[in-house]
């Protein structure tokens, strides 16, 4: 028979990881403002989103400041429901012209 201390131990070892939802389906995401959409995120509880400038638009483009694109550690499509942790990588493309500055978004994708 396992003691008390034995017992304590295995239950001290164990270790629990909280997953969560994305809330919508990939495709839900794209055309959305990026701003409202990583703010959403960050409520649900995600804190690894990263955003890439496309540097695609050239003249008064009404996608300016839209997804893109959305990938969650790399996987471009997702439901609702599946399940990630609070860590897993948001990468989100977000259409941008070239010439102009965007503060909170410095990468460029590649």
């Amino acid at each position: 028979m396992e003691d008390h201390a034995q017992s304590l131990h295995r239950m001290s070892s164990k270790r629990y990881i909280l997953n969560l939802s994305a809330g919508r389906n990939s495709g839900d995401y794209i055309g959305k403002n990026y701003h409202d959409v990583a703010n959403e995120l960050k409520e649900k509880g995600f804190t690894n989103i990263h955003l890439l400038r496309a540097d695609d638009l050239w003249i008064a483009e009404w996608d300016d400041c839209k997804i893109k694109s959305i990938t969650i550690d790399g996987k471009s499509s997702f439901s609702a429901s599946d399940q990630f942790t609070f860590n897993d990588r948001f990468d989100i493309v977000v259409h941008t012209y070239k010439w102009l500055d965007y503060s909170d978004i410095a990468e460029k994708a590649s």
